[in-house]
């Protein structure tokens, strides 16, 4: 039984310790960037973080540029945050997948579910086939 827990244990810490990651580049509302993924880096540039509110929301703002000559397969998100950085409406903070062109650059929009979101961060990451 004692077993039984140390691995319970071993796989939730392992878990916990990968819930603010993604395998790509995130970048939050103050423009701190976290890259996960140094070939996308190389392939993506993410810039811009803005915000501003609409109807009491906030509406968060992101620029994606691509530095390839090719289309890129991507998936995104908007996660935003309360006054105590907790997550709010994590439901809402689904995947969107993105194909973006060769050398095309995209503003890309994400708004809070509700009036409690004061900041946010933008999670962008590549879409591996499985041929």
């Amino acid at each position: 039984m004692k077993k039984l827990f140390f691995v319970f244990m071993i796989i939730t810490a392992s878990a916990c310790s990968n819930l603010n990651t993604t395998s790509g580049i995130s970048i939050n509302g103050d423009g701190g960037l976290q890259i996960n993924n140094n070939s996308l880096s190389q392939d993506l540039e993410v810039s811009g973080p803005t915000s501003f509110r609409v109807n009491n929301l906030l509406q968060a703002v992101v620029t994606v540029t691509s530095k390839k000559r090719n289309d890129q397969q991507l998936q995104y998100q908007f996660q935003f945050f309360d006054t105590n950085g907790i997550e709010i409406e994590a439901a809402s903070s689904v995947w969107q997948s993105l194909n973006l062109n060769g050398k095309q650059s995209r503003q890309l929009q994400g708004l809070a579910a509700n009036d409690q979101g004061v900041t946010f961060r933008f999670n962008i990451r590549p879409v591996y086939s499985q041929n």
